[in-house]
């Protein structure tokens, strides 16, 4: 077995009718090229002699195979390694761009015009829902997506903007506080924090931390000594026991015992 190492430009270009390349393109840096060449055949055994020998073989097919690692992602290898073209598309405004009735939470509607770099709300909206569906945003990341919106959106002072959070990794309530602080009015929680799959951002939550925390400057209205007697009958309700170091609404929330403040210790590398 023969191998080789070489080193070069690489172009890539579409064929004509004839196979002939046209049109090549220099793609950049290849660290990575490979080539393979395969034959597929058919073969016929006899059945005469006992051997079963081969006595009839066909080619089907002749296959080049070409792969290579592009390094530089840019237009035309875009368009190289998707068979694919560039077309211009003229900027224009959309006005009064219809959403359809059955528009669900969550879910992606394509607008007329693509790249939209201004959004206006118009007459007839009044609250701007902002998902955090999988719950995967960071406290920084969904609080600036908030301060944006409140900043460049017009119109935006004629509606409320909402928060609906999800739980998954942990940062419902720290992605909703965010939210608040830059600009969201209106929260989406629940009791207990119940909902899909970790649940939702916890009403106790929440309410306790605007008003423990004076300096916010949000009221919400809400009767805090109900929360507890809340938590209760919702748990019991729906059969979802509160575990009991639940914040605010846990068994232990206001229990102290006093020792056990550190029991396991993590080495950071590096740190």
């Amino acid at each position: 077995m023969s191998y080789f190492s070489g080193q070069g430009r690489v172009f890539i270009g579409s064929r004509d009718i004839n196979g002939n390349p046209q049109g090549l393109t220099f793609v950049g840096n290849v660290p990575d090229l490979k080539v393979s060449l395969s034959v597929e055949t058919l073969e016929h055994q006899e059945s005469q002699s006992g051997q079963r020998l081969t006595d009839l073989q066909l080619i089907k097919t002749k296959k080049g195979e070409f792969a290579c690692t592009l390094e530089e992602l840019i237009q035309t290898n875009l368009e190289l390694s998707l068979y694919g073209s560039t077309t211009a598309v003229t900027t224009g405004t959309v006005t009064d761009e219809p959403i359809i009735a059955t528009a669900e939470l969550g879910k992606l509607y394509l607008l007329g015009k693509q790249n939209v770099s201004a959004v206006v709300i118009k007459a007839g909206a009044t609250v701007v829902n902002i998902p955090d569906t999988t719950g995967y945003c960071l406290p920084d990341e969904y609080g600036a997506k908030i301060k944006y919106l409140m900043d460049h959106v017009d119109g935006i002072e004629n509606a409320c903007i909402s928060t609906h959070c999800h739980n998954d990794l942990g940062m419902a309530t720290a992605n909703t506080l965010q939210g608040v602080l830059n600009g969201a009015r209106q929260v989406e929680v629940t009791m207990n924090g119940i909902g899909e799959r970790a649940g939702n951002t916890s009403l106790e939550e929440i309410a306790m931390i605007l008003k423990c925390h004076k300096n916010i400057d949000i009221d919400t209205n809400i009767n805090t000594t109900k929360i507890v007697p809340m938590s209760r009958m919702v748990s019991s309700l729906m059969n979802m026991p509160v575990q009991p170091n639940k914040a605010i609404v846990g068994r232990n929330a206001f229990a102290h015992s006093s020792g056990i403040h550190q029991d396991v210790s993590v080495k950071v590398p590096g740190l």
